[in-house]
């Protein structure tokens, strides 16, 4: 005798808390010995995902229990949610890839799941590794995208809409190791619209940055996000190739796209000296950015205590962004 709906609704229910909270036994012990539990495994939370979705985004979630769900019946790709407006859809393996964990990612491949997919607007797996999370300080980003390489996904696949591109959402982040991972197997670098200067500051050393200063001395020129070389650098992290174009006479009250000064990208590098030095130069620690973020916003919200702690001995008012500039 089946049991009835409310029975599996509540076991469904509480897969959901068990894999919210990564209980690997919690799950074992719930599935194991139900006969049925492929016809409510696949059960949709109050947000549309399924256990399987949940595990594959979830950093509490280890491999494990996702591969323990896949053995239980769950499904790659399960019935669409009642109700759930098609654009907020997902998937399985889009939300292992904006989980950002390559062993997930793996795991669901060998189930049979492709990174070659294509969503609505020509989104696919290179824009859900990069968009929509924090990739800046992601210790497995270059794991997880050459994962994709390797299985066959295009490196500057484009969106129809706004033609986005990963390559060109990891520079605006600053995360150029993964910029050069993309260029390196065959990404467009028009979209950066980098200078032989901007291509320096970004991927080279010193010395490559020296050799393009005398052969490229426009030191004002804007890549795609209308950042200067200097910006460039002080985003890279790179203190030394910021004071040689600070030498070479590099605007540094120059603002980039957003109106953003060159304080909050020394913020965004992760580098304290680099936000010290530039305190020490006279950069205003209070200017912000035409939405209003200040560089201690920025140090706060991405928990950059040593920046904080710069940004307060500079007698940063600590209790709110000033007024936007006029």
């Amino acid at each position: 005798m089946n049991p009835p709906p409310a029975t599996l609704l509540n076991k469904a229910r509480r897969l959901h808390i068990l894999v919210a909270k990564g209980d690997l036994e919690g799950v074992r012990a719930h599935l194991d010995g139900d006969a049925a539990a492929a016809t409510w495994v696949d059960a949709r939370d109050a947000e549309g995902r399924t256990a399987l979705m949940r595990a594959a985004g979830s950093p509490r979630a280890g491999v494990d229990v996702l591969r323990l769900l896949l053995a239980h019946g769950a499904s790659l790709e399960p019935k669409r949610g009642g109700g759930l407006p098609a654009a907020l859809e997902t998937s399985v393996l889009k939300e292992a890839l904006r989980g950002g964990d390559p062993d997930k990612v793996r795991a669901l491949v060998e189930a049979g799941a492709s990174v070659l997919y294509r969503g609505t607007g020509n989104y696919g797996a290179p824009h859900d590794a990069v968009f929509g999370r924090e990739v800046r300080r992601d210790p497995r980003l270059l794991e997880l995208l050459s994962l994709l390489l390797a299985l066959g996904a295009q490196p500057d696949l484009r969106s129809d809409t706004y033609g986005e591109t990963a390559v060109a959402q990891l520079s605006l982040l600053g995360r150029y190791d993964a910029v050069r991972l993309l260029l390196d197997a065959g990404a467009d670098a028009s979209v950066l619209s980098w200078t032989a200067l901007l291509r320096a500051a970004a991927l080279g050393s010193l010395a490559e940055l020296e050799a393009a200063l005398l052969e490229s001395p426009s030191l004002e020129a804007r890549d795609a996000w209308g950042r200067t070389a200097f910006h460039v650098a002080l985003l890279a992290g790179d203190l030394a190739k910021a004071k040689c174009l600070r030498e070479h006479e590099a605007v540094v009250e120059a603002v980039s796209e957003f109106d953003s000064p060159a304080l909050l990208h020394a913020v965004r590098s992760g580098k304290p000296e680099i936000v010290r030095w530039l305190l020490s130069l006279g950069c205003d620690p209070e200017q912000v950015d035409d939405l209003g973020t200040s560089a201690l916003k920025a140090a706060v919200e991405a928990d950059q205590l040593p920046m904080v702690d710069e940004l307060l001995r500079a007698d940063v008012n600590p209790d709110g962004d000033p007024p936007r500039r006029a």
